[in-house]
């Protein structure tokens, strides 16, 4: 099974520099990481270098990008031949004229069989061990969306482990309240060129994507119980409002009014409702949850 990763990357050579050391240590070798560089000066391209020294089929390009989402989509597209990168690792665009069969492959060069699967690992991201595509690679059947688990990091460290989602969580309501993150999921090539990352949207762009794909479009997933990679949330944007406020004018257009306004809603009390469901799950502590709510009630009448 042949699969394309897909870094992208802008100034930060520090974290490239780990995530391509955890692709290079692999033990599975048929695949081809493209690199998608944002014409960083700070030495990421050196970095990029001594990596294509190391390990066969990389194909990368540094030059200027609208930002991360256009940076993926990039990348979907020289995984699909829509665009090519030459011998001066500068990108292409390939005139539609030619179809899937004959059309040119990545730097001109012969024909290649193009990858069933795409996988997001970003600058900073690191696979979760030398065998990680290896255990991965056995689960990618014929399912739309692969997805496993992540390990959260910061500033090197884990910190938590993402959980087992199931087909339950895969409503409109619980994408809502968490979503799915894209290192944790190996997507069909044909799905990402179908639907490219909104590139209007900031920061929620990847959860645009699965809503659409998975809860609008009926897209078949598989989910398995293995960690793939440490999600680096370093230089993670820490305010959750806009994040928030960028999911519900995502919502609003994506799904009529009178459905959207019942998420919109709930929106405000995110926490509390995370919270109560976390509660639900945990009889013991929701008993307690239980009796000091009714304890402190009965304070106020009094």
């Amino acid at each position: 099974m042949k699969i394309n990763i897909i870094t992208i990357n802008y100034n930060n050579a520090e974290g490239l520099k780990r995530t391509l050391d955890s692709v290079a240590s692999q033990t599975y070798r048929e695949f081809e990481h493209i690199i998608i560089d944002g014409g960083s000066t700070d030495g990421s391209v050196d970095v990029i270098k001594e990596y294509v020294r190391q390990v066969e089929s990389v194909l990368w390009v540094s030059e200027k990008d609208k930002g991360i989402y256009d940076a993926m989509n990039k990348g979907i597209e020289i995984a699909s031949g829509i665009r090519v990168v030459n011998a001066l690792n500068r990108s292409e665009l390939v005139e539609d004229k030619h179809s899937e069969a004959d059309r040119p492959k990545h730097r001109g060069v012969e024909n290649k069989e193009l990858p069933e699967y795409l996988y997001f690992l970003n600058g900073g991201d690191c696979l979760a061990s030398p065998t990680a595509l290896e255990s991965m690679v056995e689960h990618l059947t014929d399912c739309d969306i692969v997805i496993g688990r992540v390990y959260f990091s910061f500033n090197g460290k884990s910190i938590s482990t993402s959980p087992l989602l199931s087909e339950k969580d895969m409503s409109l309501y619980n994408m809502y309240l968490r979503g799915i993150n894209h290192q944790s999921a190996f997507i069909k090539r044909e799905l990402l060129v179908q639907n490219p990352y909104d590139t209007s949207v900031k920061m929620g762009a990847d959860w645009k994507f699965f809503v659409q794909a998975i809860v609008l479009g009926g897209a078949s997933t598989k989910f398995v119980d293995a960690i793939f990679a440490n999600y680096d949330l370093t230089g993670l944007s820490s305010d959750t409002s806009a994040v928030r406020q960028e999911k519900a004018d995502i919502l609003s257009s994506i799904v009529p009014e009178r459905i959207a306004r019942d998420y919109l809603t709930i929106a405000p009390h995110y926490y509390e409702v995370v919270r109560i469901e976390w509660l639900m799950h945990h009889p013991f502590w929701y008993k307690i949850y239980r009796g000091l709510t009714t304890f402190a009630r009965k304070l106020e009448r009094i």
